[in-house]
């Protein structure tokens, strides 16, 4: 990113393009409009609660096993990363996420790894899940956000399947040896949040 400003810097100080040329030809205002606005409505449903009104409440069904919250984190992780963007999703989701396994005394880092890895997955299978996508499909008239979930989505979920199962397998003795804490968690109001 530095090395990108500091070319476009040079370019405009030494006059081979000019201002105009710049922010009309090669700034794509369509996508910096779509993530700006993608950071508005989710500033606003973050400050209600929204987010971890959703995570709370699936750990309560759980009832706080480890395994089955750590499948339903990454599936939720995963789904919010295809339809906002994935960096925000996993700012959204890792604080929840410590609340969570800190209240259970489980280790974090699993479900860190899973938020990490479910977001990159998620975030490829539609047009605006990415930034990289987002171009792209400006980039090309023929894709769709349709198109994109057709021929992006399968592969997707093969990929999500895998990770799962590598994490669960590379991490399972982790998270069944700790004595989960679930009376704390089941005496959580979600809904105070």
């Amino acid at each position: 990113m530095v090395v990108a400003l500091a070319g476009g810097t040079l370019l405009l100080l030494t006059g081979i393009l000019s201002p105009s040329e710049v922010f009309q030809g090669y700034i794509d205002w369509n996508t910096i409009a779509l993530l700006f606005s993608m950071m508005v409505l989710i500033q606003i449903t973050e400050k209600t609660g929204f987010f971890t009104f959703i995570a709370i409440s699936f750990a309560q069904k759980v009832h706080g096993k480890p395994i089955p919250l750590l499948i339903g984190i990454s599936m939720l992780t995963a789904l919010g990363s295809a339809f906002l963007d994935n960096v925000t999703t996993v700012l959204i989701f890792v604080p929840i996420v410590l609340k969570i396994t800190f209240q259970l005394n489980l280790p974090s880092f699993p479900y860190l790894i899973v938020i990490i890895f479910s977001s990159n997955i998620g975030g490829s299978t539609t047009l605006i899940g990415d930034p990289p996508n987002i171009m792209i499909g400006q980039a090309v008239d023929e894709l769709n956000l349709l198109s994109f979930l057709n021929h992006l989505a399968p592969v997707a979920v093969i990929m999500f399947i895998v990770m799962l199962g590598v994490i669960l397998v590379y991490y399972k003795t982790l998270l069944l040896q700790n004595q989960s804490n679930k009376e704390e968690l089941m005496l959580i109001d979600a809904s105070s949040y």
